[in-house]
C-alpha cells in the first residue's frame, strides 16, 4: 500500500471502510486485512476499525499506531 507514516500519520482511506486506523499484526494476518475490536479509552464510540499495514508484533496482538510517543505511553500506562 505504499503508506508513508513518517509524517505523522495514523488512519488510512480504504475504498470499502473509509478511513480506518493503522495497525501493525503477525503474519497470521495478511496486510490490507481489516479488523475491528473494542477499546474505550482509545475511540468515543468503543469500537475501532483498522487496517493492518506493518509488521513487528507476535501471535495474536495488534499494535495500533498513534500520534505520538506521549500518546502512546499514556495510553499503555492506562492498560496496566
Amino acid at each position: 500500500n505504499n503508506q508513508n507514516v513518517l509524517d505523522g500519520t495514523t488512519t488510512y482511506q480504504d475504498a470499502q471502510y473509509g478511513v480506518v486506523r493503522i495497525v501493525a499484526s503477525s503474519t497470521s494476518l495478511p496486510c490490507g486485512s481489516i479488523v475491528r475490536f473494542k477499546n474505550a479509552t482509545l475511540s468515543p464510540t468503543g469500537e475501532i476499525t483498522a487496517i493492518v499495514l506493518d509488521r513487528g508484533v507476535t501471535g495474536t496482538s495488534l499494535d495500533l499506531l498513534v500520534d505520538s510517543v506521549d500518546t502512546a505511553i499514556t495510553k499503555t500506562t492506562t492498560f496496566n
